[in-house]
């Protein structure tokens, strides 16, 4: 993996952050990617709180959404799927569903419950 220096990673657009990070493979930009879209992670995790709040805290569920956008920063194909905006949140929200599977014994049962399936 490379790393290099790029002093103006600020200016770039996500898009062309993409685009360098697929070429060059290098970390900064991966960060930058990353901190770009944790602000996704904090939203969903927020909105879906009332579904884990009994036995995970929200501050676990933003760390485990920035290593989901490292690996979806490393899966994603742009001809393939829609804006990462969306494919990243698609991504948590899977992500916290299956830790509040991991936790909980009759997850189904409250999630249809709480979801109103």
């Amino acid at each position: 993996m490379n790393t290099l220096n790029y002093p103006s990673l600020e200016g770039k657009t996500n898009e062309e952050l993409f685009t360098l990070y697929k070429e060059t493979h290098a970390q900064e930009v991966k960060q930058e990617l990353t901190m770009r879209y944790v602000y996704i992670v904090r939203s969903i995790a927020y909105q879906m709180r009332e579904m884990y709040h009994d036995f995970m805290q929200t501050d676990d569920i933003v760390n485990e959404g920035v290593i989901e956008i490292m690996r979806a920063i490393e899966r994603y194909d742009e001809s393939r799927d829609n804006k990462f905006e969306t494919y990243i949140s698609r991504r948590i929200r899977g992500m916290v569903i299956d830790m509040m599977r991991k936790k909980t014994t009759g997850f189904r049962e409250t999630f249809t419950e709480t979801a109103g399936v």
